[in-house]
């Protein structure tokens, strides 16, 4: 299956665009009773689908991203992440 080209795991393909909470609780590295709370609390918004749940793995990997974030914001003491400004395009450069 081919990835997104983001470095993200195999399993947020464009081929695959919803997880079960077993693929969920699989990519985040929990267990599927996790994700089942993250569920019960709105946290990880999913559709009730026969006796099981869909989730959009893109809900799945931002609410990795913000984990990670939080996480490591806490880590350096509470202080902001400090992003990288994009530099713009040299085609751009000049333009106006």
């Amino acid at each position: 299956m081919p990835g997104l080209g983001l470095g993200l795991h195999p399993v947020l393909t464009m081929d695959k665009p919803t997880l079960t909470t077993e693929e969920a609780a699989n990519w985040l590295n929990v267990h599927e009773n996790r994700i089942y709370e993250l569920i019960d609390d709105c946290v990880l918004p999913a559709g009730k689908e026969g006796r099981g749940y869909i989730l959009l793995a893109a809900d799945v990997a931002a609410y990795a991203v913000k984990l990670v974030r939080e996480h490591t914001a806490a880590r350096m003491g509470g202080q902001p992440i400090k992003r990288r400004k994009k530099k713009p395009s040299p085609e751009l450069v000049g333009q106006g």
